[in-house]
């Protein structure tokens, strides 16, 4: 026993520590927004520059529109889910007001 003294510690400080940097816990769950943001770079970035949708104001429904039309240009590309979000991101930052 004395080969294994305070390897139990360890055993247990390990996990707890990744857990507690997120290494264990699976997908960060961030707010709305910084999902949005982050799908709208992998996303719409993996076939144009996102300053192209960045340099303009529209609403909400001209996003929605517009992310629709992109979601039908490569299929599972971008699920319903993930456009609600990319268009949420959109409206909340290059909406019209």
């Amino acid at each position: 026993m004395g080969r294994y003294r305070g390897k139990g510690v360890a055993v247990v400080l390990i996990p707890a520590v990744l857990l507690c940097a997120g290494v264990l816990s699976g997908p960060r769950v961030a707010g709305a927004a910084e999902d949005g943001k982050t799908l709208f770079s992998q996303k719409c970035g993996a076939c144009h520059s996102t300053r192209v949708a960045t340099s303009r104001k529209e609403t909400k429904e001209t996003w929605a529109a517009i992310v629709k039309a992109m979601q039908a240009k490569k299929d599972n590309w971008i699920s319903d889910a993930q456009a609600r979000m990319i268009v949420e991101y959109l409206s909340t930052e290059y909406g019209k007001k």
